[in-house]
């Protein structure tokens, strides 16, 4: 046998049927594998991958505010209005359902002026080599290299004259698109192993990986933003290298 190839693929698509929260989620993604062996002292595979996917979040920004106990009236089939003069008075003139010494609860309504969706497509592409070989029969090398880079686009649209936006922020100033999300990942190793005899053999490896991103959301970020605590934590590219030594015992 000197080798073979294999493929696969497949596709998704979730339609939820909801107004609000998640709508859909579908994708597809295909990866194919070659595999070389010609002979039992040395192998070789090689993939590729490509994924892409698509989903949509709907949602409305909700008003919060401090209801008075008489929009709780259980005796009555109707909201009624405020009075200040019956909050004044330290209890409604209805009896509440609530003692009266706490606070009036809070109430969130959803206008639909506020609606507001967003788009979110991902794409990711990877490949790798894996090699192996014998040297001299007691000597064993690998090698392997992978690389995954991903890129995500995320739309939005809302009502300008809503309230979906940020307070003083402008609808051209939020515009309807963030900066893509990238991520990029580059990862190396090697290794030798050296039979000493049956029992005892000695490996030598390195490894390597490099990773970058570009991630808007995060940068100049503060340790606390109002009552959200981030610790200033902002990924940024990083690069590190790995040395080391094994000792292998048979018996």
């Amino acid at each position: 046998e000197f080798g073979d190839i294999s493929a696969s693929g497949r596709y998704f698509e979730n339609d939820y049927g909801a107004r609000y929260g998640l709508n859909f989620d579908l994708g597809h993604d295909a990866t194919i594998e070659l595999a070389f062996l010609p002979s039992p002292k040395f192998s070789a595979t090689a993939f590729a991958s490509r994924e892409e996917r698509r989903r949509q979040v709907r949602a409305i920004n909700g008003v919060v505010f401090r209801a008075p106990f008489s929009f709780f009236n259980l005796n009555s089939t109707t909201i009624d209005t405020f009075d200040p003069q019956e909050f004044s008075a330290g209890f409604p003139v209805s009896p509440p359902p609530f003692p009266p010494f706490f606070l009036p609860p809070t109430l969130a309504v959803f206008p639909f002026e506020n609606a507001w969706k967003m788009d979110a497509e991902m794409k990711t592409w990877a490949f790798g080599i894996d090699v192996e070989m014998s040297l001299w029969n007691r000597f064993n090398f690998d090698f392997h290299y992978s690389f995954q880079h991903s890129n995500e686009q995320r739309d939005y649209w809302y009502d300008p004259a809503g309230a979906a936006l940020t307070t003083g922020v402008t609808p051209s100033e939020a515009g309807n698109k963030f900066p893509d999300l990238k991520n990029t990942d580059h990862i190396l190793g090697t290794s030798l192993l050296y039979e000493l005899n049956d029992m005892w053999a000695v490996r030598f490896f390195y490894r390597y990986q490099y990773s970058s991103i570009d991630n808007v959301q995060r940068q100049g970020l503060e340790p606390r933003i109002n009552h959200v605590l981030t610790l200033g934590h902002v990924p940024d590219d990083f690069s590190a290298s790995v040395f080391g030594s094994t000792i292998r015992f048979r018996f």
